[in-house]
């Protein structure tokens, strides 16, 4: 099986509460060829935190800055620094398996896929085009999840 590397962006405006463990969730990860590029801004300290990391984890961290809140113009400052196999979009505000890059690795290693998504469902209660989208693409299988698991 090939070890592909795999870039992970992730774009914060104003995640400060949530970059230390999203970061130390990827770190904890049972997969070493990887790049994590992490593009804050905002008024609070998470690019400062980042910077933090990048100077403790520097062959694996990269702590970027945006002077705009725009999530698109952030991915696309990460996109032109990464230099991964494999390009992953991430938030913040997300905390990570042990094994997740490393399942992510072992979904590419079929060359029929070149895309893959998490699942996230919104709160039940909620009445919007993504929460009837997730509900149709589950509820008619449209969507394949690992080992049968929702």
């Amino acid at each position: 099986m090939s070890n592909c590397k795999l870039s992970i962006l992730i774009p914060s405006w104003n995640g400060e509460i949530y970059i230390e463990n999203c970061l130390n969730s990827l770190l904890e990860n049972d997969y070493d060829n990887v790049q994590i590029i992490t593009i804050a801004g905002g008024i609070d300290r998470c690019y400062d935190i980042s910077l933090k990391f990048q100077e403790k984890y520097l062959e694996k961290i990269i702590a970027l800055k945006q002077e705009i809140g725009n999530k698109n113009r952030a991915l696309n400052i990460g996109l032109a620094k990464a230099d991964g196999d494999i390009i992953i979009l991430t938030d913040v505000d997300c905390m990570y398996p042990k094994n997740w890059l490393k399942k992510i690795n072992e979904i590419f290693q079929n060359t029929k896929i070149n895309v893959i998504t998490g699942l996230s469902l919104p709160f039940q209660h909620v009445n919007n085009s993504l929460a009837e989208f997730n509900r149709i693409r589950v509820g008619y299988k449209l969507v394949n999840f690992p080992d049968g698991q929702i």
